[in-house]
């Protein structure tokens, strides 16, 4: 059966950073992706994406439409104290003076509330073309499908796009931490995951470390793991590892 006879099996999963738009239709129940493309933007502005907007795909009518977008300044807090404060109050404790619009995602099954910068051309460029589109931060995602998961061990996920990856630690069912991080080479990866696990005294062999962002066939796995006597995952398909926040979007839809 072709995309088009059979999308309304699918969602349309997109996700958008500094350099490139990736684009998915993600099957809902069997949680495969169908089709896939990747576009290389000249800029992150509206006139570079909406090249691509016109392309095939997005004249397809899709049971749903989500899009993860995000940059370095988010923060995580608990929905009690959330709701007895502002959004943009709660990003400037942590934050300057925000250079995009302040907006937030709840996630309910964790108690939580996303506060993060999204920049306005992005809203309307997909909203004007695909009005249905659910946009969400990237960590949003990340969090829904790391925790769609058993967390009850103690567990670093790691997930890699562009310059910059989020890490996040679980334990005991509950999100302990979850921070930002550039870089330019493993070596960065390493240290941060390295100083982490040292700043909070964490045994690794009680611990696994979860990789996403990358092909299951990552070239640098074995020197990662050269690093570290925790346990290193890597799904083995694209699903699990290099498209997992394309996956994890069937959860915020």
């Amino acid at each position: 059966m072709s995309l088009i006879a059979d999308a309304f099996n699918h969602i349309l999963a997109m996700d958008v950073n500094q350099d490139r738009l990736v684009v998915a239709a993600v099957h809902k129940e069997k949680k495969s992706i169908t089709s896939s493309e990747v576009y290389d933007l000249d800029a992150f502005d509206r006139e570079s994406m909406q090249k691509f907007l016109s392309e095939p795909i997005f004249k397809v009518e899709f049971d749903g439409y989500c899009l993860t977008v995000g940059g370095f300044r988010n923060t995580v807090v608990p929905v009690d104290i959330f709701n007895h404060s502002k959004a943009k109050e709660i990003f400037e404790l942590n934050f300057p003076s925000p250079h995009e619009d302040v907006d937030y995602t709840r996630i309910a099954e964790l108690g939580l509330v996303n506060v993060h910068e999204m920049p306005i051309w992005i809203k309307s460029a997909f909203i004007f073309k695909l009005p249905r589109t659910k946009i969400v931060h990237r960590s949003t995602a990340f969090l829904k499908g790391v925790f769609n998961g058993d967390t009850f061990f103690p567990q670093i996920h790691i997930n890699l796009f562009g310059d910059k990856f989020d890490m996040v630690y679980a334990d005991k069912r509950k999100l302990r931490f979850i921070n930002t991080f550039n870089f330019g080479a493993l070596s960065d990866v390493v240290y941060h995951t390295m100083h982490f696990i040292e700043q909070q005294n964490i045994e690794q062999k009680n611990l696994s470390i979860h990789l996403y962002g990358v092909k299951p066939d990552w070239e640098s796995l074995s020197e990662f793991e050269s690093y570290f006597s925790a346990k290193i995952k890597l799904g083995k398909s694209i699903e699990d590892s290099e498209h997992f926040i394309l996956k994890s979007q069937l959860l915020c839809v």
